[in-house]
């Protein structure tokens, strides 16, 4: 895969590689919001409800012990619905709506 495709499906992953799937059971995309703060800023994902102040969106992966890794930040829905499709197809994980990550 080229580094182009890999900058655009795993920039949140270690090196930008894919991680290893057999670890993971299901993904998810949020709408993200950036905050700034006094000692820089943090990004903490929205309810749907909220996609309007999205800054960017994230596509998630579930790991089997029920916690969410982000695989990568895309700037609009349709791109992050896109590349959720991708990953979902690649490598048989079933893509959930919008529910909560947490």
């Amino acid at each position: 895969m080229s580094q182009q495709a890999n900058e655009t499906l795993y920039n949140c992953c270690q090196y930008m590689e894919p991680p290893d799937w057999s670890e993971y059971d299901l993904l998810d995309i949020r709408p993200v919001h950036e905050t700034a703060s006094h000692d820089g800023s943090y990004c903490e994902p929205l309810a749907i409800a909220d996609m309007h102040l999205a800054d960017f969106w994230t596509v998630y992966a579930r790991h089997r012990n029920a916690t969410w890794e982000a695989i990568t930040d895309v700037s609009t829905r349709r791109l992050a619905q896109e590349v959720a499709g991708i990953l979902s197809a690649k490598n048989n994980l079933v893509l959930r709506g919008y529910s909560d990550v947490g």
